[in-house]
């Protein structure tokens, strides 16, 4: 008997929005794209040209079709915590783009009262747990293959050819520490399986002063400790010359591991005049191609096999927390303590 699909309507039709619209349509093998929200024309002129059953200017309105199953959150940060909440109140699975939000207090509140939909699946799109590469090294941390990882280096770059699109975007990103350090900091956390207790932070405007006008940097880094003693240090860059790259280097008891030390975009290696040229990807579509449909096929299997696990959901909220608290050691150059919510569980 052929297995229903879930039917599914994404909110937020820009870069991303558009990414997992797209993966949709034809990649996700048991989910159907039935509708597209946007506050513009961009729903209604997509649904036209991938002839979606429904479109809406309205996510309350897209919230009342019974025949949604799931939605695809990909809205501006700040409004994550209430479409996630408002999606769960209208019985729908939802899978939502990182950063859990920007206000720690709206935050808290939708971890808490996402416990009392025990039926439902909740995913955040960290989906470089889904890359092949990243998720090998797991399973060699997993298999104790290198002992106990005590040491974490990640290195993060966005090409320097789109900082115009930083300029824009940037004073609303929520700054590199949570914009790009998210997945760097969710990498730490699922690879030690342990959460960070306290922060310093360096970095600066290094070539474009124009982040220092929204107390940001082209290059920021930041040393964590863990409670269970590893130590995990990242970078974030917006001026990688070569393009798009995400590095990871792992250092255990017994070995160590290094992931995309050199991100190319392929194993071709070109040997000309200015020597051996690796060609990188354009961007981090680019790059995690392959993992943004890997993490949508498990979004709708968990819906499928019933996996209603919110565990991601508390890491998702100690990544909002901990790099809040980077982001302030950024701004005065002290260590900062990083403390969590009496009813959240510390590992």
């Amino acid at each position: 008997m052929k297995k229903a699909k879930i039917k599914v309507g994404v909110l937020g039709l820009g870069r991303m929005g558009l990414s997992h619209a797209e993966n949709l349509l034809d990649k996700i093998q048991n989910a159907e794209l039935i509708a597209l929200c946007s506050l513009d024309e961009t729903a209604k002129n997509y649904a036209k040209l991938w002839n979606i059953p429904f479109w809406y200017n309205s996510y309350e309105k897209m919230l009342e079709n019974q025949e949604i199953d799931a939605v695809i959150i990909v809205s501006p940060t700040p409004y994550h915590p209430q479409n996630i909440l408002d999606a769960l109140r209208a019985k729908k699975h939802v899978f939502c783009e990182k950063p859990l939000g920007t206000n720690l207090e709206e935050i808290y509140n939708l971890v808490k009262l996402a416990k009392n939909y025990q039926n439902q699946v909740i995913q955040i799109g960290f989906m470089r747990r889904y890359d092949k590469d990243f998720h090998y090294a797991k399973q060699l941390v997993d298999q104790n293959q290198i002992g106990k990882v005590f040491y974490i280096r990640t290195l993060s770059q966005d090409p320097e050819k789109d900082i115009k699109n930083m300029f824009y975007f940037g004073p609303t990103s929520g700054g590199q520490f949570i914009d790009v350090g998210a997945h760097d900091l969710d990498l730490m956390i699922w690879y030690l399986n342990s959460y960070p207790k306290r922060v310093w932070s360096l970095g600066d405007a290094y070539k474009y002063q124009e982040f220092r006008t929204w107390n940001d940097g082209d290059v920021v880094a930041a040393m964590f400790e863990f409670h269970n003693g590893s130590i995990g240090i990242m970078t974030a860059s917006r001026i990688g010359p070569q393009g798009y790259q995400a590095q990871a280097e792992l250092i255990g008891t017994t070995g160590h591991l290094n992931i995309g030390l050199i991100d190319a975009k392929n194993n071709v290696i070109s040997l000309n005049s200015a020597g051996a040229v690796h060609n990188y990807h354009r961007n981090f579509n680019s790059r995690f191609k392959d993992a943004y449909i890997a993490e949508l096929n498990d979004f709708v299997n968990k819906i499928i096999e019933k996996n209603y696990d919110k565990t991601q959901l508390e890491e998702a909220l100690v990544n909002i927390i901990a790099l809040k608290k980077a982001q302030e050691s950024f701004q005065d150059k002290q260590i900062k303590e990083i403390n969590y919510p009496d009813w959240l569980e510390i590992k």
